[in-house]
């Protein structure tokens, strides 16, 4: 196990590393093990991200309560969905007890139980505000866009509810500008 605490109390900038740990460890190489010595007991998530409404954020598999042990479900469920999935560090800003980190993630999705569909190579950009609170991770906020990667490979994702869920849908591709809606 990695000692967080005495490997990043010698780091000169132990926010940036337990950021990078954070990607490329927790979430890149899924190291379960790091849960504790990374994420704070009181952890918070917020996802601004843009998805297909119902796809994942809706889902009760994926609400994320306060604490650790939702982190820890939610980060199994995440897993599940996105075995493979990479980041690619782009940028990334620190100050204080403050971390923004831009990335790109690949991800070779393999899809939610009751979706049946694969997708090679998919390419999401986004975002981590990280809050450092006693050398841990307290509060995540994040925002990717994992609905334009979607479209552009001509996927619509339509999950329990058809009608509604396509009238959201269209709603959405309306208020992002890809869609037109015609008033004659």
């Amino acid at each position: 196990m990695l000692n967080s605490k005495n490997f990043l109390a010698k780091m000169e900038n132990p926010n940036k590393e337990l950021a990078k740990l954070f990607l490329h460890e927790l979430f890149g190489k899924k190291r379960k093990e790091l849960i504790d010595e990374l994420i704070h007991p009181d952890y918070h998530f917020i996802d601004r991200s843009k998805r297909v409404k119902g796809f994942m954020e809706n889902d009760p598999d994926f609400i994320t309560e306060p604490g650790i042990d939702s982190f820890r479900n939610r980060w199994e469920k995440w897993i599940k969905v996105y075995p493979n999935i990479t980041y690619e560090i782009t940028n990334m800003i620190t100050e204080d007890n403050s971390v923004s980190i831009h990335w790109i993630a690949t991800i070779f999705y393999t899809g939610l139980p009751h979706l049946d569909f694969k997708i090679d190579d998919l390419k999401v950009g986004g975002s981590h505000f990280l809050t450092i609170k006693d050398g841990k991770i307290w509060q995540s906020d994040m925002i990717g866009d994992f609905l334009t990667p979607l479209f552009n490979k001509g996927i619509l994702i339509i999950n329990h509810n058809p009608d509604q869920e396509s009238k959201i849908y269209i709603d959405q591709l309306q208020q992002m500008g890809l869609l037109i809606k015609n008033t004659d």
